[in-house]
């Protein structure tokens, strides 16, 4: 779960504080951080991440809208082949692989668990 990857719960946290001095806190159930905190990845905005630091804080990044691109896919497919040409590559043979991979595994049986 990627919860528990990022986040830490703290047993210490207080959920109310005691009302009378003979009274004890209520402290925060560590199901309810931990709820808390997949509800908070659950409902992110679209293109809103949240990642770990280096330091082990979070962060909430956005990532950038991109435009549609002005390129026709025909222009696309001969740069990649000029580009693999350079290389000492074939697109299509590359592209035959990928295709003949492509429908074994679509042969296969899988199962759901």
């Amino acid at each position: 779960m990627l919860a528990r990857v990022l986040v830490k719960v703290d047993p210490n946290v207080i959920k109310h504080d005691s009302q009378t001095e003979i009274q004890h806190p209520v402290y925060a159930p560590l199901q309810e951080q931990w709820e808390g905190f997949i509800q908070q990845l659950t409902n992110q905005k679209v293109r809103q991440f949240t990642v770990k630091t280096a330091d082990d804080r979070l962060a909430s990044i956005w990532s950038l809208n991109m435009k549609t691109p002005k390129q026709s896919f025909y222009k696309l497919e001969t740069t990649i082949e000029k580009l693999m040409e350079q290389q000492g590559n074939s697109y299509h043979s590359l592209q035959e692989k990928l295709i003949a991979k492509e429908q074994k595994l679509a042969s296969q049986p899988f199962y759901a668990f």
